[in-house]
């Protein structure tokens, strides 16, 4: 099945010998639908291309537009689980920081029932699919997590919880590692796939690059605060992982 630009398929008749030595001694004929045929398969396929390009320009909009305009960090990667959660369609997504001094996963930031809960909570980063991914630098796909080797189960047990598939993405700033972009559980087709991965490998991409900026607003303005104002000059303004903003209103107030 030709068309200007390529091939888009075959056609493959199935019938007796008798049926086919007639249908072959009017081929031309009977095979005129084939052109048009492959035509309108060459036209869907390009619409199909078109549109995912514009849901992903659609995509990286929206995550650009709210890593220019939100500033703590928390309420950044809220709106980013957000996006992933209705874009994958899954029904959990989380952001896990990686702590290198205690080499641990933290869930900084959830969407979804189970996931709200879990905020806080620490596992080892060596442990899990998160922590393959990790390792390995590469996003995980696994439709099947209950037959995973690595699958860490303790969550699950701990919190009356299935997880069935999971996409769990590396966030990597540069070089260092700063935690992993996890979405669990794909509701419709009920399987991830390539696209899926594409997408959130290139949301971790930009994810990772505001992890890391966050860290670095956080020591500079916590060691501004240490050598310039004193140790007791922030009145209780805790600031983790955030932007600098809660830090400046308290100056406007001194």
């Amino acid at each position: 099945m030709r068309v200007p630009n390529g091939i888009v398929g075959t056609l493959t008749l199935l019938s007796d010998p008798e049926t086919i030595r007639n249908f072959t001694a009017e081929m031309p004929s009977r095979l005129s639908f084939v052109p048009l045929i492959s035509m309108l398969l060459n036209n869907a396929y390009s619409h199909e291309i078109k549109d995912n390009k514009i849901r992903m320009l659609n995509l990286y909009q929206s995550v650009s537009s709210s890593l220019a305009y939100i500033g703590d960090l928390q309420e950044l990667l809220a709106t980013i689980t957000s996006i992933v959660t209705s874009e994958l369609l899954c029904e959990e997504c989380s952001v896990l920081l990686y702590d290198q001094e205690s080499n641990e996963f933290e869930f900084f930031t959830a969407f979804g029932e189970t996931g709200m809960k879990l905020i806080s909570e620490r596992f080892p980063a060596d442990r899990g699919i998160a922590g393959r991914a990790l390792r390995e630098r590469k996003t995980q796909v696994v439709n099947d997590v209950q037959s995973d080797p690595d699958f860490y189960r303790s969550i699950d047990e701990e919190h009356a919880f299935k997880t069935k598939s999971i996409l769990a993405a590396p966030l990597i700033a540069g070089e260092e590692p700063v935690g992993i972009l996890n979405a669990i559980n794909k509701i419709e087709t009920k399987f991830f796939d390539k696209e899926d991965d594409q997408t959130i490998s290139a949301i971790a991409d930009e994810v990772a690059l505001a992890v890391k900026n966050a860290k670095l607003f956080d020591f500079v303005v916590d060691s501004y605060c240490k050598i310039r104002q004193g140790l007791n000059s922030c009145k209780g303004c805790k600031r983790p992982l955030k932007s600098w903003t809660p830090c400046v209103r308290q100056l406007e107030l001194v």
